[in-house]
């Protein structure tokens, strides 16, 4: 566990995109690796199991009751024996299935992993340009994975990170700017809430560097010092 809080750690700085890209990648890796081993199997096992209790229903229907073997009551009879043999075959078909899965099983799963990392990044584009009203209603899957990561970001406060962040400052040290959004004036806050106390307001082409990002905001070191969240949509790279 002290790797995994290390890696967490290591990713605490970057952004919350590129954090999506490691992390629903291994995530679906391991889905993969999941299913292939274990996961289809156990499905298969669950059908077997399923089928057999469905056979052992029908045996005790035909003996704790009489049919008889003409009228009605035997064409009742045939057409409840004929479901319980479609609904056998049905759990057999599956369970073979199961045992044999689909090749393509990789690539569904490729386009899975696009879609979700889709839903992830793109809100946050569009809180650039879109008010923010607006962009949470769309932001579902991202408020998700953001409120996910928080719990490992946490724990991994008390860990080191696994590459000494002394070594790679200047490579990953990220610099920002006011957007057009935020070049009118931005707040810097104590907190990553509207309604948290307000340390100062920058302006025009102030600059300021990247630490961390948490639901929507991100946290800043200003010129002199001075550290506190800002909305992301209030900034871009100064790249």
């Amino acid at each position: 566990m002290d790797i995994y809080y290390a890696v967490w750690a290591q990713m605490s700085n970057w952004t919350i995109n590129q954090r999506a890209i490691l992390v629903l990648g291994v995530g679906c890796l391991i889905f993969v690796v999941f299913l292939k081993l274990i996961g289809f199997r156990l499905a298969a096992l669950f059908l077997w199991i399923l089928n057999w209790l469905l056979k052992a229903v029908f045996i005790c229907l035909s003996t704790l009751f009489s049919i008889r073997a003409y009228g009605a009551g035997a064409k009742r009879w045939n057409r409840i024996s004929g479901g319980f043999e479609k609904v056998s075959l049905f759990l057999d078909r599956w369970k073979e299935a199961a045992l044999q899965p689909n090749k393509k099983i990789a690539g569904k799963i490729l386009i899975l992993y696009c879609l979700l990392l889709i839903c992830v990044v793109v809100p946050g584009w569009l809180g650039k340009v879109m008010d923010t009203e607006y962009v949470e209603k769309v932001s579902g899957i991202r408020n998700l994975y953001m409120k996910c990561e928080q719990i490992p970001l946490e724990k991994a406060k008390a860990y080191a990170p696994l590459i000494d962040p002394a070594e790679t400052q200047v490579q990953s040290e990220r610099i920002l700017k006011l957007s057009e959004r935020g070049v009118p004036g931005a707040n810097i806050r104590t907190e990553p809430n509207p309604d948290s106390g307000k340390i100062t307001v920058i302006w025009g082409d102030a600059q300021m560097t990247y630490i961390r990002e948490q639901d929507g905001w991100i946290y800043v070191r200003l010129s002199d010092g001075t550290e506190g969240w800002i909305r992301d949509y209030l900034v871009q790279d100064a790249g």
